[in-house]
């Protein structure tokens, strides 16, 4: 099976995406804890952190890209 290479500004468009997502997953990542703290409440600092793997999972879902020739 042939697959055409992707424009140029879909792969950057992916890599921006990559981007966003692994930098949200670490910025609430390492604000699980002082969020916790501030809650007064040490259980939130687990559940915080894995909920940032959701912007992990997100990637890739809309990336696909219309084939003009489709329409």
């Amino acid at each position: 099976m042939h697959r055409k290479k992707s424009p140029q500004y879909a792969r950057n468009g992916a890599f921006l995406q990559w981007l966003v997502c692994i930098l949200l997953a670490s910025i609430q990542a390492a604000l699980a804890s002082p969020l916790a703290t501030f809650y007064d409440n040490p259980s939130l600092t687990p559940p915080i952190s894995l909920v940032a793997v959701v912007y992990l999972f997100s990637i890739g879902k809309h990336q696909s890209i219309p084939d003009p020739a489709s329409r």
